[in-house]
């Protein structure tokens, strides 16, 4: 889901790797900013124990991850 008011734009990040994915680049923002947003996505999930393979995307081999 994207909220967009005239200042920010928020994307929520909390479903799976795909749905994350799918709202970043639906997203009305730059395609460099869209891969800053994934790119401290995956430091995130990478800084955390324990995430899902599902939630991380870890292993990803889409054009979305690389």
């Amino acid at each position: 889901m994207i909220t967009q008011t005239k200042e920010k734009t928020m994307i929520d990040l909390t479903g799976t790797h795909e749905e994350n994915m799918a709202a970043i680049d639906s997203a009305p923002i730059s395609n460099g900013f869209k891969a800053h947003v994934r790119k401290e996505l995956r430091e995130h999930f990478d800084s955390m124990d324990y995430v899902p393979d599902y939630i991380s995307g870890w292993g990803c081999k889409k054009k979305c991850c690389k």
